[in-house]
């Protein structure tokens, strides 16, 4: 359904609230693997990439980790997000990224063949193509997510993540790694071209991270294609706290222009790249139409903004919405749209 723009937020918000409100509220934040500093310890390109997404020795790799149960609460939680610390600023390329989690009991071997080490229940939680990566030094970043995954710690069993890179580099930074624990099992490949090999190398280091069942995430990923005023943009500033406001940023648009706000709850499961319907360069990362849609007037400068409140709803933790703006741009290409890149919203508390 299309709404007027003071209405699109309003409606997703409230669809969030009817899905999730029997979701159990995450009794801690996060853990932090090894420590709650995204400024310390030795930066790795294992796993996003080095400073070339031609060099397939660091653009390609496939990382499998284990983390011990003996870090979470003593209690069934709810993983919504993990959360990264890059030693340096700026886009990294991902041409295509996954992350997936499961578990394997306490202490077990980790096996240099990849799918061994998670038997039983698994979910992919993170896909994503042409997703690039907007990242800051000095702080914790986020992927966005597809979906939420249930672990209990009391089981013994530790956690499983893995994570398959494809094309990722930070081109031009002095620092294109992540900051790195040393300390974790892994078993790693990297080097490859096409689809990752079976089997890795058993060995230790992996991102630190932060593994949170409650957090607030707004992030920008993927890339807009190129319009007549310039590449689309969509920021998001504020929070996603509930009760918090957040802003929805429209720009590089033709000017008194207009663009289609789509919002919905997941992400596309396959990204689509949309140059065959006559938008070369654009990727569809919504769904369409999506959950709801907003025509969202643009200013004589090509740009607008939404400011949007959280509900103040406990059971709305943890719900996820995905935004992407279509601008009608008809000088651009043969279909006459361009799109932006998408926005992730994460409510926490």
């Amino acid at each position: 359904m299309t709404l007027r723009p003071h209405l699109l937020l309003r409606v997703l918000a409230a669809a969030i609230v009817s899905l999730l409100s029997t979701l159990p509220i995450a009794a801690q934040d996060c853990i932090y693997v090894p420590d709650n500093d995204p400024t310390t310890g030795p930066a790795s390109v294992v796993p996003f990439g080095g400073t070339d997404p031609n060099d397939l020795q660091t653009a390609n790799q496939h990382l499998l980790v284990r983390i011990p149960n003996a870090l979470f609460p003593r209690r069934v939680v709810r993983i919504r997000e993990i959360g990264f610390a890059p030693a340096g600023t700026g886009t990294r390329s991902l041409s295509r990224v996954g992350i997936g989690l499961g578990s394997l009991p306490a202490g077990t071997p980790l096996d240099p063949v990849f799918h061994r080490n998670h038997p039983g229940f698994g979910a992919g939680v993170m896909s994503g193509v042409a997703w690039d990566w907007r990242v800051t030094a000095g702080r914790w970043n986020h992927l966005g997510w597809r979906e939420s995954f249930p672990f209990d710690p009391t089981s013994n069993r530790d956690l499983i993540v893995e994570i398959d890179v494809h094309g990722g580099a930070l081109t031009g930074s002095p620092q294109p790694g992540f900051l790195s624990d040393p300390t974790l099992d892994h078993v790693h490949v990297a080097g490859f071209g096409g689809g990752a090999p079976a089997t890795g190398v058993v060995g230790q280091g992996a991102p630190k991270m932060k593994i949170c069942f409650d957090v607030p995430v707004l992030a920008v990923n993927g890339h807009g294609c190129v319009g007549s005023a310039g590449v689309p943009t969509l920021d998001l500033t504020g929070s996603a706290a509930l009760g918090a406001n957040f802003g929805i940023a429209l720009g590089n648009g033709p000017a008194n222009g207009v663009a289609l706000l789509i919002a919905d709850t997941r992400v596309a499961t396959a990204t689509q790249d949309l140059s065959g319907f006559g938008m070369p360069g654009c990727r569809q990362y919504t769904h369409l139409p999506g959950l709801v849609s907003a025509a969202i007037p643009l200013s004589a400068q090509g740009d607008a903004l939404l400011n949007v409140t959280m509900p103040a709803v406990p059971g709305a933790v943890g719900g996820m919405a995905f935004l992407q703006g279509y601008f009608l741009d008809p000088p651009a290409n043969a279909l006459g749209f361009v799109s932006s890149p998408v926005g992730y919203v994460l409510i926490g508390s």
